[in-house]
């Protein structure tokens, strides 16, 4: 039986999805397009990739380590503890040494804000470059003769000799020598664009289980690639350095500061001390009191000490409050770096927090691609430094109450030691008194004479927490551009872009080309697929088939186009057949016995289609009788080989009966009804009373009737 509609709707349904085979065909369809498009792309990246200019990279060495820790051993302490605060010391000094202080430095240093227009020109042309305005000046032109500089930017020409400065515009420079070029153009970038420059060409990257870090400059000329990267490392040295310097110098003043405080404090209990013995005459020994006064005399010191570091801290909060932004992180620095707090994991831990937002809003408000002071991203860093620092600040003062709380029970302790001396003599009491503080302070000044000796020692000592291990040299070849990867990548961008246009045209293309559309579109099943017929002078030397004997009998044509006749192993036969079988199991004709072949448009192959049709089902030994109801182009007698008259037209009007009307053909089994007379009518004709009456009469006598019919988009007659 022939498949129900729903049974192909549900086959249809699971048929949508795109196998590779028919993503395969699209391609082919539009290979043009495909080759074409991967053609451009390629071709556009060859010539980008072939013109690019050649880029030099440079490389400077440096290594981490406190050699101040070596040089004087030991007494020098490391401001901060690294190990304890889960931080990477390596890639802490990479981001101290991309911070813009740095970068700023080196732009001012080398005049990288000066850039030439001409890619001849030398970029190492200037010396001692100054912006003594910032703004004003955009470009400057130089000419160059055998003595002297001429430069103008855009008012009144400047001239001096090689070697002396030159200030034109809002700049200050001076040329050395006379350079390989005539003249030149040179363009004025801003400070923030040629740090985003910098930046972009810097790389810096540690070696595996080492201190050394590699600092990478790239640059079109190997000049400029070695004297930035040089500059860059030699900058940080210095830097780091300097800072080490000024935190030495703010350790040593605030300890000179405190040892004058604790020398005065000891001047006067000491002399406190020797006037009370001279007054009361207590000078025996008090061997009685050497117990109490030793545990006294620790909790003494341990008092003071806290004591000490609290006004330390005291003041430090003090002077932090008064110092301006610039200096808020270098007084929060040394404030950190402080005795007592520097153990403290809470603080330390807020300290590098605040650090690291700060180096984020550094990096997000430079560069290039700097974003603004309003941009949220920027705004939202500060919140969090703000917060930070508010934090932090709050952290010391926690610690500070900690250290009251500290100090208080130590004064309670002390308290209860004292209320054991009151059996004692009152004047040996004060004595032990005013000995134990004298005691206390002496320690304390002891103290911090050996912290302000580490302090001084740390402020001559010359180098910093990174040495310099290798300037870079002048590279002898360019680094590789990746010439064969951004061919081969832009082959396969050629290749997804042509194939997506092709997959694109495909899905944007309505017309039919295959049966899955053509079901898809109709919503019903296909029987078969007829291929092309081609018509052939070959047909006319084929061989009819024989015959049969009989009266009446008709012969075909020599020029007959029914292929399942005149090639019955032909591919179209094979079809035609398939088509019969189909049908043969269709229940719908099963229960009718009658067809109707019709197409949409004239020239389509109905008529061939019917005929080649109608001799399958001969052949199956069915009686079969072809009508040709096409009243307006009757063409089914010529095919045959048969009189068009009379035929269907004059069997309708009552001129001519069932004999004389069916012809028998050439093959057993098969009659044709030919049209008859063409009437000015037929769709009246065929629409009428007699017609439905023919029909019924003639099923009785074949087993199957096949209507060959008008086009349905030329005349109304295959509907009837």
């Amino acid at each position: 039986t022939a498949p129900s509609h729903n049974s192909y709707e549900e086959s249809s349904g699971a048929g949508t999805e795109i196998s590779i085979a028919e993503l395969a065909n699209a391609l082919r369809r539009h290979l043009w397009l495909v080759v074409g498009v991967t053609l451009v792309t390629t071709g556009a990246v060859a010539y980008v990739v072939l013109n690019e200019r050649p880029r030099y990279q440079a490389v400077a060495v440096f290594k981490v380590e406190d050699a101040r820790q070596h040089i004087t051993g030991g007494l020098a302490g490391a401001a901060m503890d690294m190990s304890s605060w889960r931080t990477d010391p390596l890639m802490t000094h990479i981001q101290v040494l991309r911070s813009r202080s740095v970068i700023e430095a080196v732009v001012d240093r080398e005049g990288l804000r000066l850039q030439p227009v001409e890619e001849e020109t030398p970029t190492d042309l200037f010396r001692d470059v100054v912006f003594v305005r910032e703004e004003g000046t955009e470009r400057l032109d130089l000419r160059f003769d055998g003595a002297a500089v001429t430069a103008r930017a855009g008012g009144e020409p400047v001239r001096a000799a090689y070697g002396d400065p030159l200030q034109v515009g809002g700049v200050r420079l001076t040329v050395p020598e006379r350079p390989s070029v005539d003249r030149t153009e040179v363009r004025v970038v801003s400070r923030d664009a040629a740090i985003g420059q910098v930046l972009q060409n810097l790389d810096a990257r540690t070696r595996d289980m080492t201190a050394i870090v590699d600092v990478r400059y790239t640059a079109l000329d190997a000049n400029t690639a070695r004297r930035v990267v040089n500059a860059v490392v030699e900058v940080f040295v210095t830097q780091n350095l300097q800072t080490a310097r000024q935190d030495a110098q703010r350790r040593r003043s605030f300890l000179e500061e405190q040892l004058e405080q604790t020398d005065y404090v000891l001047r006067v209990a000491q002399e406190a001390l020797s006037g009370f013995r001279s007054r009361e005459g207590v000078f025996r020994s008090r061997d009685q009191f050497a117990f109490h006064q030793s545990g006294l005399l620790g909790i003494g010191v341990r008092r003071e000490e806290l004591a000490a570091d609290r006004r330390m801290f005291v003041s430090l909060l003090s002077t932090l409050s008064q110092l301006p932004e610039d200096g808020f992180r270098g007084g929060l620095q040394t404030l950190v770096s402080a005795p007592g707090i520097a153990d403290n994991p809470m603080v330390s831990q807020l300290y590098w927090q605040m650090v690291r937002y700060e180096m984020a809003r550094d990096s997000l408000t430079t560069g290039e691609w700097r974003s603004a002071r309003t941009n949220p991203d920027v705004e939202r860093l500060e919140t969090l430094i703000a917060s930070s620092r508010t934090n932090l600040v709050n952290a010391v003062r926690s610690h500070i109450a900690t250290t009251d709380a500290r100090i208080a029970a130590l004064d309670e302790l002390q308290a209860r030691s004292a209320a054991g001396l009151k059996v004692l003599p009152m004047l040996e009491a004060e004595e032990s008194r005013m000995v134990q503080e004298v005691e206390t302070i002496r320690s304390m000044a002891e103290r911090l004479r050996d912290e302000h000796q580490k302090a001084r020692l740390a402020e001559a000592v010359e180098v910093g927490q990174v040495q310099l291990v290798d300037l870079a040299t002048l590279p002898g070849s360019p680094v590789g551009s990746g010439r064969t990867i951004k061919l081969a990548l832009g082959l396969m961008l050629g290749l997804m872009l042509g194939s997506g246009g092709a997959l694109l045209l495909e899905a944007t293309n309505t017309s039919i080309r295959r049966r899955e559309d053509l079901e898809g579109l109709l919503r019903v099943p296909g029987l078969a697929v007829i291929p092309r017929i081609a018509s052939s002078t070959r047909a006319g030397h084929r061989r009819l088939l024989p015959l049969p004997g009989g009266e009446g009998g008709v012969a075909l044509p020599a020029g007959s186009k029914l292929v399942t006749i005149s090639d019955g192993r032909s591919s179209g036969s094979e079809a035609y057949r398939h088509l019969r079988t189909n049908l043969i199991f269709s229940q719908v004709v099963q229960s009718v016995g009658t067809l109707v072949v019709t197409s949409s448009s004239p020239a389509e192959g109905k008529t061939t289609t019917a005929a080649n049709l109608a001799v399958t089902f001969a052949q199956q030994g069915m009686r079969v009788l072809i009508i040709d109801g096409d009243l307006r182009r009757a063409r089914m007698h010529k095919i045959f080989g048969i009189s068009r008259e009379p035929g269907l037209t004059q069997l309708l009007l009552g001129y001519s009966d069932h004999e004389q009307a069916v012809r028998p053909t050439a093959i057993d089994g098969m009659f044709v009804l030919p049209a008859g007379a063409l009437p000015p009518n037929p769709g009246e004709l065929l629409g009428g009373e007699r017609m439905q009456e023919l029909i019924r009469v003639l099923r009785e006598d074949y087993d199957m009737i096949i209507f060959d019919t008008p086009p349905l988009m030329a005349a109304a007659d295959a509907s009837i």
